[in-house]
């Protein structure tokens, strides 16, 4: 069965708007990230949305008791483990483990329960989104959504793409491309 996560949650509007789209997992960031949202912010939107999924808390390397006392607070039902957490991590909740994949190398799945998530290896970057941090990053999202290139903007995290297991590796070149491309006809522009 495929079911749908959108995740990094931040707004009720945009929760509710996953919902409205038939979105099976809601995930919130209670981790290091740039979609980080406080258990306050998120009690509140999932207590506002008028159906509710199944919610997802993300979490990377925090103790079973500080991930426990989220859980309880915001009411998640379950716990989507991103660092190097050990197997038998217990904070309450059912577990889903993101195991990092480099090349063939796919980690042994073995000592953790179903589902697990198998994410690209990044020594520092999780969940296999892109960020790109530059000049204007606002207008080259706009550009490269007018070339079909689908990224979002996001103040804090520049230009973020998601390429997916569907994507080939010439599609990802040639959103890289057009980034570049982007790039330097602003650096001609600017001259």
């Amino acid at each position: 069965m495929v079911q749908v996560k959108i995740c990094g949650i931040c707004s009720a509007g945009d929760a509710q708007d996953a919902v409205d789209a038939g979105a099976d997992l809601l995930g919130f960031h209670f981790c290091s990230s740039p979609r980080r949202i406080e258990p306050e912010l998120a009690r509140s939107i999932v207590a506002g949305l008028d159906r509710r999924p199944t919610i997802v808390g993300v979490f990377i390397d925090q103790t079973a008791v500080e991930v426990g006392q989220i859980a309880e607070y915001v009411g998640l039902d379950l716990l989507q483990l991103h660092g190097s957490e050990a197997p038998g991590f217990d904070a309450g909740r059912p577990l889903m483990k993101v195991l990092k994949v480099r090349g063939d190398d796919v980690p042994d799945a073995s000592p953790w329960p179903d589902p697990l998530m198998l994410d690209s290896w990044s020594r520092d970057q999780r969940g296999g989104t892109v960020s790109i941090d530059m000049p204007d990053a606002e207008r080259v999202s706009r550009e490269l959504l007018k070339r079909d290139i689908l990224v979002d903007y996001r103040p804090k995290a520049g230009v973020r793409m998601a390429p997916h297991f569907y994507n080939k590796d010439d599609e990802v070149e040639i959103a890289l491309a057009a980034v570049d491309e982007i790039l330097k006809e602003r650096a001609v522009v600017a001259k």
